[in-house]
Order: structure tokens, then C-alpha cells, then sequence
């Protein structure tokens, strides 16, 4: 059996086990499973086209099976067991703390722990209680309630207690080189060049996130692959000629720096795990297909934590829309005029391989689709990679040098930031811009997924079964 076909089944299927047992989940004796993976992967060697079934049973099976232990276990020790109760939890500040519209201090906090004892997830909470910072230790005191989102539970009104305001070392360097950037451009240039760095959009003014939103480039603005592989090509570039070993291990540690300083969303969580495959493959001479190292990729994430795939939107957006663009793009740019430069006919066949693999998903979950997004990918994506290195330039020298220097010498760069914003409030501003779409079914998104799925199948057979670069 072909060793890319091998991976992308082992990937369709471990996942559909995910899925199903999250949608069916039912009580699991372990024991069962251990005779049927037997009595599959013994029948391996037969070398029909059975094989291939029996392929995609035995990582069904496997799926199936990782996630009840997920949920097994996490049951045990999770803060979803506490919910409805009166507790003091302790925690570190994850990521940036910011004001909803009721000005609640907002936050998220992990590395839980109840009476000294250990749990597992995420509690977002709600305060008064002024001056907290990423990174901090604190005990949060308040009522836990369920709730929507990655942190399934929630603390309202909450009596917060600073055990250590003390910072780790990463979110320092991070909240320095925020200030940097801060004293180099005015608002609200600054916080839309810190999403483009680190992703950090929490601070963007309200009407500027839905000028995004509406105009589909709210990516931009939220840390992804795209950032990741512009750093590590710039750092890949100028050390591979003179130090190879010295360039992937580097790059392998700064890609670990920037997951951490990022806040280790499951998107970065993705992007990074994809590029570290990639580079350890190239570093030994070899290749591997794009979908692949794809497949690679979510096998590795989901068997880390299976909800990736079930509840983080970050993750399944990244996920697919990468995945449209391996499938769809080269497809997408051979319908392009020909006359058309080759740099625009990339980003108009990458922006509508990702529009057209995530469009189902987003359909469903937001009932709005942009319809503009095409016009402003082309647009504003050429220019992110000039902007990511006169922003981290603005950042360097906004520590080291005054605030009226650092602003005098990046006002030209405030001002194009400037026309940059009014250009993308222009954009979304057109009534068609972004559509409403009546309430999409579940059963819906998977029809459309799969009608794509096949299509993909049919039109990419030969790479699917290539195996001369797996």
C-alpha cells in the first residue's frame, strides 16, 4: 500500500472515530478493543483492496478509542467536575486580559489547581479587580458555571488574589517588546501591528475587528502558520549556507519561543508542529508532500488533545483552510488568465482555495460569509511581510530609544497603517461585502465537505498514490 495513501487514511479515519465518539459517545470497556486491532491488523498482509478498508477500520478504531480515554481521564481531574460549585482556584493568567462591554476584566487561566490538587482545563473569568497581567499567579474566588467556548467553564464576579505577580521570563520579553511597539506608533496602528506579529488582537478597537471580520481578513490578525513561515524563512535564508545544523536546530527552538510567547493556541500549535516536520525532512534530504505533512500533523495534535477537533474553531479554520489550499489551489490557478502576474495569480488561487475549504464551517458557525475577501486578501496580503519587519523594527528600537525619537522615525509607517485601515473600513463598507446565510444544518456542512472531499479525491488520485516523495 502507498505510504501517502497510508497516512491520509489513517488521518480520515482516526479522526471520523474522534467525531463519532464525541457525537456517540457511550460507556467503554476498554478490553474490546484490544482483540479487534488484533484481528485487523493481522489481516494487513492481504494484499487486496480489503486492505485498504481494513486500513481505515483499524484508525477508525483507534480514533474511537483515543477519545474515550480523553474523556475518561479528563473526567476524573477536569474543572468541568466542580461546575455549580463555590471554589478558590488557583492559576496562571493566560494571554492578554481585556474589558468586554460591561468593562469586566476578562481572562483566561490554566495550570489549575483546587486545595493543592491538580486539574485539568481552562477557566475564563470575569472581575473588577484592576492591574492583571499574562503570566500572573493568582486565586480566583467565585461560583463555577459552564460556558461556550475553549474554556468550558466560567467565573462571574470573581475576588481575585495575587499569589505572584512576577511574570515567567517569555511573557516579559513579550510585554517589552508590546511596549516598544506602543511608544514606536500611535493607536490604533499599534495594536493592529501587534496582531500581525503575535496575534494579540483582544486590544483592536470593536468596529476595527468587525472591518476585519467583514472584509475576511480577520487572519491577519490572529498568529498563524503564515507569520511562523515568514520568520523561519527569514532566519532559514541566512544561516543554512553557513551553519546547517545550526539553522534547523535554531529554527526548531524559536519555533518553541514563538508557540509559547504566542499563548500555544491550536493554530500556532499546528503551524508550528507542520514546519518542524517539514524541516527535519528537508534537513535529511528528503521530500514529503504537503497533504501529507497535513495529515501528519492533525494525527499529532488530535492524539494530544482530541477537542482540537471538536471545539476549537481556531484549530478547525487553520486546519481546513490549509488544507483547501493544498487541494484547491493549483487547480484554482490553472483557470487564471495567463497574462496575470504570477505573484497575483498565487494569492487570488490561495485566497480562494481557503475561502472555498472553510466556507462550510463558517456558513454554519457565523451564518455571514465575505464576499469581498478575495478583492482584499490581494489587496493587503502582499504587503504583511514588509510590515511584520518594519514592526519588529519599530518594537526593537522602541525599547532603546525615546518615545519622541521611535515615533518620529516611524511616522511614516503610523501614516500607512493609517491609509492601510481606512482602505479595509472602505472595503467592508460595501453592502455586499459580507452576506447573511439562513441557519445551515450540521447535516448540511458535512454533505458540502464531502461533495469537496470527493471532488479533491478524483482531481488529486495521482498525488494521493505518488509515493516516489513520500
Amino acid at each position: 500500500m502507498k505510504r501517502n495513501l497510508q497516512i491520509l487514511l489513517i488521518t480520515i479515519g482516526f479522526l471520523a472515530g474522534i467525531i463519532f465518539s464525541a457525537n456517540f459517545l457511550f460507556d467503554l470497556n476498554f478490553l474490546w478493543l484490544i482483540p479487534i486491532i488484533l484481528i485487523i491488523t493481522s489481516l494487513f498482509f492481504v494484499k487486496s483492496k480489503i486492505g485498504y478498508v481494513l486500513f481505515l477500520l483499524l484508525a477508525i478504531c483507534i480514533g474511537i478509542f483515543r477519545y474515550q480515554t480523553f474523556v475518561y481521564f479528563s473526567s476524573q481531574n477536569n474543572i468541568s467536575g466542580y461546575q455549580d460549585q463555590k471554589q478558590s482556584v488557583t492559576g496562571n493568567i493566560k494571554g492578554d486580559v481585556y474589558k468586554d462591554q460591561y468593562f469586566n476584566n476578562v481572562l483566561i487561566l490554566d495550570n489549575l489547581s483546587i486545595d493543592g490538587k491538580k486539574i485539568g482545563g481552562e477557566v475564563k473569568v470575569k472581575t473588577l479587580f484592576p492591574n492583571l497581567k499574562d503570566g500572573q499567579k493568582i486565586i480566583v474566588r467565585g461560583k463555577i458555571k459552564p460556558t461556550r467556548g475553549k474554556a468550558e467553564s466560567q467565573i462571574s464576579f470573581a475576588k481575585i488574589e495575587i499569589i505572584n505577580p512576577d511574570q515567567p521570563i517569555l511573557v516579559k520579553i513579550k510585554s517589552l517588546f508590546v511596549t516598544g511597539v506602543k511608544r514606536a506608533l500611535p493607536e490604533p496602528a499599534s495594536s493592529f501591528m501587534i496582531g500581525i506579529l503575535i496575534g494579540a488582537r483582544s486590544s483592536l478597537p470593536k468596529n476595527l475587528q468587525d472591518y476585519l471580520s467583514i472584509s475576511g481578513l480577520s487572519h491577519i490578525v490572529a498568529v498563524s502558520g503564515y507569520n511562523l513561515t515568514i520568520i523561519i524563512g527569514f532566519l532559514d535564508r541566512r544561516l543554512k549556507g553557513h551553519w546547517r545544523w545550526g539553522s534547523l536546530i535554531t529554527s526548531i527552538w524559536l519555533i518553541a519561543g514563538f508557540v509559547v510567547l504566542t499563548g500555544g493556541s491550536a493554530s500556532i500549535v499546528r503551524a508550528g508542529i507542520m514546519s518542524v516536520i517539514f524541516m527535519i525532512v528537508r534537513f535529511y534530504g528528503r521530500d514529503i508532500k504537503v497533504i501529507t505533512a497535513v495529515s501528519l500533523t492533525a494525527i499529532i495534535t488530535c492524539a494530544y488533545n482530541p477537542n482540537y477537533l471538536i471545539s476549537d474553531l481556531g484549530w478547525q479554520l487553520s486546519f481546513l483552510a490549509l488544507s483547501g489550499i493544498v487541494l484547491f489551489s493549483p487547480k484554482i490557478k490553472a483557470f487564471l488568465p495567463k497574462r496575470m502576474p504570477n505573484l497575483l495569480k498565487e494569492i487570488v488561487a490561495v485566497s480562494l482555495s481557503a475561502q472555498l475549504a472553510t466556507f462550510p464551517l463558517i456558513a454554519y458557525k457565523f451564518g455571514q460569509v465575505s464576499i469581498i475577501s478575495p478583492l482584499a486578501n490581494i489587496l493587503i496580503m502582499p504587503l504583511i511581510p514588509v510590515l511584520m519587519l518594519f514592526g519588529f523594527l519599530a518594537g526593537i528600537l522602541g525599547i532603546l530609544l525615546s518615545a519622541y525619537i521611535v515615533s518620529l522615525i516611524f511616522l511614516p509607517l503610523a501614516k500607512f497603517i493609517e491609509l492601510l485601515l481606512d482602505l479595509i473600513k472602505y472595503l467592508a463598507s460595501f453592502k455586499i461585502s459580507a452576506v447573511k446565510i439562513s441557519a445551515v444544518s450540521i447535516y448540511s456542512v458535512v454533505l458540502m465537505y464531502s461533495v469537496l472531499f470527493l471532488f479533491a479525491l478524483i482531481r488529486n488520485k495521482q498525488e494521493f498514490l505518488d509515493s516516489k516523495k513520500a
